[in-house]
């Protein structure tokens, strides 16, 4: 076509031909500027030779952490699971046993008053802080499984012992008995219970409370 020789001559002019590589694929003239900015605007060419493999590599390795961290919750949340378990007996024990602690409590702050004995004062006062710091713990326990926590009672146990020479005998028999129904209360629930931390308390309660007996009965003998 004659008519369109000149057309491609002056495409020629406005745009020379250059050895063909890479830069000779740029538009030229306003084109190119044209597409330089519409290129700006559009980001970092995300098919660029290699950064497909790249973007596969990280998204594979983003999927393996969050699949670990998934099993190592699950993991975690079994394990919890297994030792925060309890049953009526774990109930059972704990409002009872907190009955029972503050009973002794009764007993020891009445021999810390009315004793004049050194042994029997720090008898006294070791069950004093045991016994608080395992209801401390025990009342825990109870209100994170909704249960009801024993009321307080008014002070009876021991009250009709009168200081005097045999306080030290009466209150150490009556302590012993206190002790012994404390070890069996413990010994019920290591059979029946499942809530670890209940069953190791139990398991110091028989373990301390026996040896108490058995520097009780030394001095009964």
């Amino acid at each position: 076509m004659k008519g369109g020789r000149p057309v491609r001559q002056a495409v020629s002019r406005a745009c020379p031909l250059l050895p063909l590589k890479a830069s000779s694929l740029a538009p030229c003239g306003r084109y190119a500027d044209h597409s330089r900015r519409a290129a700006l605007h559009a980001g970092p060419d995300l098919n660029r030779p290699g950064r497909p493999r790249v973007s596969r590599y990280m998204r594979l390795r983003m999927a393996i952490l969050v699949l670990l961290g998934l099993l190592a919750a699950a993991g975690c949340g079994a394990s919890a699971s297994a030792q925060d378990g309890y049953g009526p007996a774990d109930v059972r024990f704990n409002q009872q046993m907190i009955i029972h602690h503050r009973q002794t409590i009764q007993l020891a702050e009445l021999a810390a008053e009315r004793t004049a004995t050194a042994w029997v004062k720090e008898l006294s006062g070791k069950l004093i802080a045991g016994d608080k710091a395992d209801i401390e713990a025990m009342t825990g326990w109870l209100k994170s499984w909704n249960e009801q926590v024993p009321s307080e009672q008014p002070a009876e146990e021991g009250e009709e012992l009168r200081a005097g020479p045999g306080f030290d005998r009466g209150w150490l028999t009556m302590v012993a008995e206190h002790l012994r129904h404390g070890v069996h209360m413990a010994e019920e629930v290591r059979t029946s219970g499942r809530h670890q931390p209940t069953l190791q308390l139990a398991g110091r309660i028989i373990r301390d409370q026996n040896a108490e007996l058995s520097g009780i009965s030394e001095r009964l003998a």
